[in-house]
């Protein structure tokens, strides 16, 4: 009799995290997949430090990786921006360097996020 209730409540939990994985990768998909795709770019993030600013370019993401690292406190992460002459090693898509760091600010705001150059 014990087993049984313990089988059923470890089948629940195992449901509700399924439940959980599923509404969060439809909510991706049902509202930031389209937001992405209008606006023609993205940031996300790369491992524990670095993030990746992606453009959508004939029908594919492409992305250059900003170095990063975690921080403990009030601000979370700090992001390092290349310096104008370290930029020019980025592709040709991604040379507007001002436009990419300034997206990149809309998506980690100032108020977690540190930023050196």
């Amino acid at each position: 009799m014990i087993y049984k209730l313990i089988i059923n409540v470890l089948a629940l939990i195992v449901l509700i995290i399924i439940g959980i994985i599923l509404f969060y990768n439809i909510k991706w998909f049902l509202f930031q997949r389209p937001k992405e795709n209008k606006r023609g770019w993205r940031t996300k993030s790369s491992g524990r430090d670095n993030i990746i600013y992606q453009e959508k370019i004939e029908n594919e993401w492409k992305g250059i990786e900003i170095q990063g690292e975690m921080l403990v406190g009030r601000k979370s992460k700090v992001l390092y921006f290349n310096s104008e002459k370290e930029w020019k090693r980025y592709p040709e898509w991604a040379q507007n360097r001002n436009q990419i760091i300034e997206r990149i600010k809309m998506e980690w705001p100032p108020e977690r996020t540190e930023y050196q150059n």
